[in-house]
């Protein structure tokens, strides 16, 4: 990997951290990857210049990976070669306010078999409409980004809770301004905000005071800090009361397409069970699936994805599966 050489550097710390970020998200898991916030500018810049060179190119296997209209630029102002795809920043995509355009996410009720056929463009912009959380190993490949998509959509469904009812509002009392630890907390806390020069320390103390970003500001330091500040002072000065940390309530959850697969081949003991087996069961458990979605399901997760994820799979010489 090379770099072409600059008297001065035109790419700030906090652009070097966003395209770590990036890059953290493609290729590597929860808490691993290029540690952000604990290295100084010429350090950072080494670990971005060589993770650069891990990224993979588009091939007839696979999509390979595809990082931000960011992240390309500020590689460019640095010089830095890659062979990653660059998403498409179409006009409108983002504006001055951070808001994401999701015009790549088809419109109306989306059926199963849909969803299994879009492409990666596609499916990112659905993934961005519907808030989906995709681990980042399930997006390199597109089989395993659709079935991703398709599991969260459909797999589990889970029953509607009637919303919360309002409570009466009572007259609002005068403030009181925090004293003693409780003041000496978030005044701290404060302090750690406005010196803080990365996003996640602010995040953290947001999470800490129960303070909520809203979107637009999630990857906009100078947007996040002064919102989080006057959070911060409002509940300093008794104006806005700390949020306490509300029950989780259980939700009952039904059995899914990959929950009835996995029952299939588990109950079909050492005869083992057809593929063609497994579609019936799940015809009869979702008559009003599409056959030909659930058995592009099945061939996704039957023996691989299943034996990685839930249980070892044997395939027999009559072409049965079973649990080993």
């Amino acid at each position: 990997m090379t770099r072409k050489k600059k008297d001065k550097p035109e790419v700030t710390l906090e652009q070097l951290q966003a395209v770590a970020a990036n890059f953290n998200s493609i290729m590597f898991e929860d808490g691993k990857g290029i540690p952000i916030d604990v290295v100084e500018y010429d350090a950072l810049l080494a670990e971005v210049t060589d993770t650069a060179g891990e990224l993979e190119g588009a091939s007839k296997t696979s999509p390979g990976d595809t990082i931000s209209a960011e992240t390309a630029a500020t590689l460019e102002a640095l010089g830095i070669d890659h062979p990653a795809e660059v998403e498409e920043a179409e006009e409108g995509e983002e504006g001055e306010e951070g808001e994401t355009d999701t015009d790549d996410a088809p419109d109306g009720d989306l059926t199963e078999d849909e969803v299994m056929e879009m492409s990666k463009k596609e499916l990112t912009g659905l993934v961005k409409e519907k808030g989906l959380k995709i681990a980042a190993a399930d997006k390199k490949k597109l089989d395993d980004f659709r079935n991703a998509v398709a599991d969260q959509l459909f797999g589990e469904e889970e029953s509607k809770e009637d919303p919360p009812k309002e409570e009466e509002k009572e007259d609002d009392p005068e403030p009181q301004p925090l004293e003693g630890e409780a003041a000496e907390a978030v005044e701290a806390a404060i302090a750690k905000v406005k010196k803080s020069r990365t996003i996640k320390v602010i995040r953290e103390v947001a999470k800490s005071s129960k303070i909520s970003i809203p979107p637009p500001f999630l990857k906009d330091l100078k947007k996040m800090k002064p919102y989080v500040v006057g959070k911060l002072e409002a509940i300093l000065a008794g104006e806005v009361k700390p949020k306490k940390a509300a029950a989780k309530k259980e939700k009952k959850k039904g059995k899914g397409v990959i929950a009835t697969i996995a029952d299939s081949i588990q109950n079909a003991g050492k005869k083992g069970v057809s593929k063609e087996d497994i579609l019936k069961d799940l015809e009869s458990a979702f008559p009003d699936r599409n056959p030909e979605s659930m058995k592009k399901t099945i061939n996704v997760q039957v023996p691989n994805r299943m034996s990685k994820e839930k249980f070892q799979i044997e395939k027999m010489e009559n072409g049965n599966f079973k649990a080993a």
